[in-house]
């Protein structure tokens, strides 16, 4: 199991750029999350994010912009972390995981079992606050991130932002 932080664009830019060849072009056989995304709004979480990938699971922490903790390993690796295993575990736990009776989620044919076709990671540089408890700014003219767009062969770009840290830390996702 490999453990990634990132708190600069570049850097994850160029860890992304390196394990492309991994990504790009696996398939997203799962996805767990709290709540099924949306096209016409954001589900919040403060739960991990999971991706199975062909061939190991990724963990997305993001919880603040620009702010990032990405666990790589197998299922059995992942899972030994108890919130990580609730999350793989859910679709087990909820009754409608994938909203399909109001209809009023992303269809999960247009997510899981997709191709990753491209990654994306959205740069700024303004000020920010990255504490709500001691209002701690990261300056002016910074290298940050904030959305990361997964784009996908059936169409559905899925997103991943950090909440403003005034919300004192989730994980936004929705799909375009």
């Amino acid at each position: 199991m490999r453990e990634y932080s990132f708190t600069e664009a570049t850097p994850l830019i160029e860890f992304l750029e390196k394990y492309q060849n991994k990504i790009v072009g696996s398939h997203l056989k799962n996805f767990y999350i709290d709540f099924w995304p949306d096209y016409e709004s954001y589900s919040l979480s403060s739960n991990p994010v999971v991706l199975e990938l062909d061939d190991f699971f990724v963990v997305i922490h993001y919880l603040i912009p620009s702010d990032m903790d990405i666990v790589i390993g197998t299922k059995e690796e992942v899972s030994q972390n108890k919130d990580v295993a609730g999350m793989i575990n859910i679709k087990n736990e909820l009754v409608d995981y994938y909203n399909e009776e109001f209809s009023r989620g992303v269809k999960k044919e247009e997510i899981e079992n997709c191709k990753i076709t491209k990654i994306d990671v959205k740069r700024f540089s303004h000020e920010f606050e990255c504490n709500p408890v001691t209002g701690e700014m990261r300056p002016e003219g910074g290298d940050y991130f904030s959305t990361i767009h997964l784009y996908l062969d059936s169409g559905t770009v899925l997103c991943f932002c950090g909440a403003d840290s005034i919300t004192d830390g989730y994980i936004e996702v929705w799909c375009e």
